[in-house]
Parts: C-alpha cells; structure tokens; sequence
C-alpha cells in the first residue's frame, strides 16, 4: 500500500509519495522503503505523475512506462492537461515494445487461467460444505452445484456496466480469438468436472468480462496526473486506475478529475490510497468512527421506540402502526443526524482548512503535502498495523511559471559522483 497526496490551490499543485511497497512472500510479506512513485511526466512541461496500488502493469514496472512515454513526448506539449491524460492513455494502447502482442495474449490467457482456478475452488468449497452436512454428491448433483456456481457469477459479472471506453464489439473478437486457448485451460482446470452446454458457453463470456466490466481488482494501479496544460492558468488533475492490456484494448477509469477555478473551487486537498488519517484531519472525524456511530444509534433508536410502545397501554389506537410507522422512519433520522455532522464538519474543518491552503505560498504547499503523508506514515509506525506507509517522502510542487520543481527527492545513487546522468538527462534527442 502507499499514501499520496495531492494539494491544489489558485498557483500550484503539490504533489506528495511515500516509499514504501509491499511484496507478497512465502508465510507473510517483505515492506521495502525504496520506491519511486512521483514522476516528471514532462521534462520540459508542468506536468506530474503518480502512481500507487500495483507498481507494475502486464509485468512491467511503471518507472519504465512513464520514463519511455517521456523520452517519446519529450517537448511535445499540449493546450490542456486533460490532452496530457488522453495522450498517455492512447500511446499505453499502442506502446508495442513495453507490451508487444505476445505479452498481452500470455496475460490473457494467465487471467483465464486464474478465473478457472477461482471457479474451481468455488465449487471445491460448496462440495466440502454439503459433505459436512452429511448431503450425497452424485454426479447429478455435482452438476447441478457447477450450473449453479457458474450461474451466480454470471448473473453477477455479466450485470456489471461495461466500460464506456471499451469497443462494442471486444467481447466477441475476445470469444472468437482466445475461444481454444479458454477450452483448454477448462480441460487443464475443471479436468473432468461435469459442465453442460450452457455453463461452457458461459465461461468464455465471463473471461472476456474481466477485461471490459467495471470491476477492478486488487492487481489495478491508480495513477494521477496534475499541472498546467499550455493554455490554462489554473492547475486541474485526473485520477484513473489502469489493469490490462489484451487485444490492443486498455482496460481503464477515470475516477475523479479536479480543476482549480477563481470564483467555484479555488482550493483543494485530494488523498490516494492508504487516506484515513488526511480525511480525519480534513473532517475532524475518524470516518470509520463515524461510521461506528451511525450503526449503534440506529439500533439504540429502534430499540428504544420498541421499548416506549411496549410500555404504553394497549388501548391506545393503532399502536402497532404507530410502532411501525416510527420504526420505518429511523433510516430517515440516521440521514438527517449524518447531514447534520457533515454540516458541521465542513463549516468548522472542511472550509477553514480550504481557505487556508488557497492563500499558501508554494513552500507552504508542499509542507503540508509532505507533513498528511508522513502522518499516515507515523500512524503506522505507531500502531499494531503492518509499516505499509514510510520511507522517504518525495515531494515536488508544480507551477505555471516555473515547471515542475522537486522539493525533496531521494536517489539511489550520488549525483555528485554521476555528472553524466544530469548532463544526459537534458541532452537534445
């Protein structure tokens, strides 16, 4: 996991990564401090980049995509930054040397691979579960529980939304190209499992699903864009999470997308990943506290209503429907309570932070970046939770008049015993 951070106002955008990455090993997991996460998506323009969840996608680390786009833009520039985002996301589908066709037809069949397996274990666990209930597996029933199993996804994936950025025919060319290699992982997975026609018809659907419905996992990886397109004056930012590339289609989102303007929204703070301790310092409450709250006092008024109308006599008039219609009625106050602290929250928290950041000064910006990321990070270090934020903190603010600018920035060598990569950094392609 990671903490990021991002902090706009009228002059600037600052921009704030921890170091910290986790890898998965044999019995736990190993936390390294040592990752790059904010990049320079321009060496000669406003524009920055970071990236959290997945460090890598299809297997290659995200340092090299960005450093290779990089090197291809290199002093193009655009009118908005919006033009920045759908420029990396155009030259992502078509980068043939980071994702040549070979690699994205391994993942698409390591991806099949690994939903069968998936379903697999689905119906090995629905098999044990009868079994200790003293119910008799038979073939016939066996079957029934795969029809079933593979139904139920079906009914759950294939209800998703496709993605709007994917071609109204992908599912079928999907279908058509990867029909055998999908047949045989069945073989090699289900081996003589019993699935009947309309299951095995099913299956290929539900793979070709994974690549076009908006369902992202947990292999996804968020990444944010911000700055200064050439024609604007105020900095905006594009939050998206990207997953595969399989028949030179990109599966991808945009989340969220901000831009600072003069009169509607002149200020704001944006957390990424790991965001708990930036939105309790934002809103002045835990949001899982909060949460905590609202839950017990639902039941707390429920209970009480019932125990006021059983105190009453009965021969009080429509006292069950009184019961009842205030009873239906507590949702209701739950909303109203829940407005009223998101009221005060922003009028005593929300809104006097935001002021504040429209009038910092650039150094202010990213001394308070870095302060929300390293405050997750203590939370961490302090608590009984993994340390899946620290490290070392890069911090750089963008502006319109001076590029971008690193404030702090680690490296894993000396600059100073290595002139030739500043000198080749620069150097005219």
């Amino acid at each position: 996991m990671t903490a990021e951070i991002a902090i706009l106002n009228k002059s600037a955008v600052a921009l704030a990564a921890d170091s910290a990455v986790t890898i998965p090993v044999a019995g736990g997991q190993k936390i390294f401090n040592t990752v790059n996460k904010l990049f320079t998506l321009s060496k000669y323009r406003p524009v920055g980049i970071m990236v959290y969840g997945n460090g890598e996608f299809m297997g290659v680390p995200w340092e090299s995509i960005i450093k290779e786009h990089r090197r291809e833009l290199d002093k193009a520039q655009y009118g908005t930054l919006r033009e920045y985002v759908d420029g990396f996301i155009a030259w992502m589908s078509t980068a043939k040397l980071l994702f040549p066709e070979t690699l994205q037809t391994e993942v698409a069949d390591f991806v099949a691979h690994n939903y069968l397996m998936q379903l697999r274990t689905q119906i090995e666990q629905r098999v044990a579960s009868e079994l200790a209930a003293k119910e008799v597996i038979d073939p016939a029933r066996l079957s029934q529980l795969i029809k079933e199993i593979i139904g139920t996804e079906a009914k759950q994936r294939l209800s998703l939304p496709r993605l709007p950025t994917i071609q109204p025919d992908f599912e079928q060319k999907f279908i058509t190209k990867h029909k055998q290699a999908i047949e045989n992982a069945r073989q090699v997975v289900f081996q003589h499992l019993p699935v009947d026609t309309e299951g095995a018809l099913l299956l290929p659907q539900l793979i070709a699903s994974l690549f076009c419905r908006d369902f992202f996992g947990q292999g996804a990886s968020g990444i944010v864009i911000a700055g200064f397109g050439r024609d604007e004056v105020f900095p905006s930012l594009v939050h998206c999470t990207f997953e595969w590339l399989v028949d030179g289609t990109l599966k991808w989102k945009q989340l969220e997308a901000w831009a600072i303007d003069p009169i509607k929204n002149f200020a704001t703070i944006i957390p990424f990943a790991q965001r708990e301790m930036v939105d309790t310092f934002l809103s002045g409450i835990d949001p899982v506290y909060k949460d905590a709250i609202l839950k017990p006092l639902e039941q707390v008024l429920r209970t009480s209503a019932d125990q006021i109308f059983q105190r009453l006599p009965d021969s009080i008039p429509n006292k069950s429907e009184l019961n009842k219609r205030l009873t239906d009625n507590v949702p209701q106050l739950i909303r109203a309570f829940h407005d009223e602290l998101e009221k005060y929250s922003r009028y005593r928290h929300i809104n006097p932070i935001l002021n504040a950041v429209a009038a910092l000064p650039k150094d202010e910006l990213a001394a308070m970046a870095e302060s929300l990321v390293n405050l997750t990070s203590f939370k961490r270090r302090i608590s009984t939770d993994a340390e899946t934020v620290g490290g070392h903190i890069d911090v750089a603010v963008i502006s319109k008049g001076d590029g971008f600018i690193w404030i702090k920035r680690k490296h894993y060598f000396d600059a100073g015993k290595n002139p030739h990569f500043v000198s080749n950094y620069y150097r005219e392609t």
